[in-house]
C-alpha cells in the first residue's frame, strides 16, 4: 500500500510538470527516495519505467493539444521536450499509427496507442486526429 501511495504521488508530480525538464534524479529528490528504489516500485505498479511514463504522457497531451488548439505542430513538439518536429513526429507515429495532424480541422478518431504490458487503463485510449 506504501508502494502505491509512492507511485500515484510521483505520476501525479510527473503529470504536473510535463512540459520541465523531469529525471529520476528530480524525481527521486521530490519524493524523498533512491532512485533505485522509486524506479523498482514505479515499474512494479505501473508496469513501465519511470522515462517510459513520462514519455507517453507527454506523447498524450501533445495529441489533446493538437486537438485543441492551433498551436504549430514544432511548438507542440518543444513543448512535450522533443529536440525536433521529426524526433516528434517519429515518436507520435510509434504510439499512435500515424503522423500528427497538420490542421485541427481534419476529421478525428479514436485510435489506441500500442499496448504495452501494465500501462495505466486511462491512458490507453486517446482520441486524436488522422491526417
Amino acid at each position: 500500500m506504501k508502494d502505491q501511495s509512492i507511485v500515484e504521488k510521483t505520476a501525479a508530480y510527473i503529470d504536473g510538470h510535463l512540459k520541465e525538464d523531469l529525471s529520476l534524479e528530480r524525481l527521486a529528490k521530490e519524493m524523498h527516495y533512491s532512485k533505485f528504489y522509486l524506479e523498482r516500485v514505479f515499474k512494479e505498479n505501473m508496469g513501465c519505467t519511470v522515462y517510459q511514463y513520462i514519455k507517453r504522457r507527454r506523447l498524450t497531451e501533445a495529441a489533446r493539444e493538437l486537438l485543441e488548439t492551433d498551436k504549430p505542430i514544432v511548438e507542440i513538439a518543444f513543448e512535450a521536450r522533443y529536440s525536433t518536429q521529426q524526433a516528434f513526429t517519429l515518436a507520435f507515429r510509434q504510439v499512435y499509427a500515424c503522423t500528427p495532424p497538420r490542421s485541427s480541422g481534419a476529421s478525428a478518431k479514436n485510435l489506441s496507442p500500442a499496448q504495452e504490458e501494465g500501462w495505466p487503463h486511462e491512458h490507453n485510449t486517446i482520441c486524436c486526429t488522422a491526417n
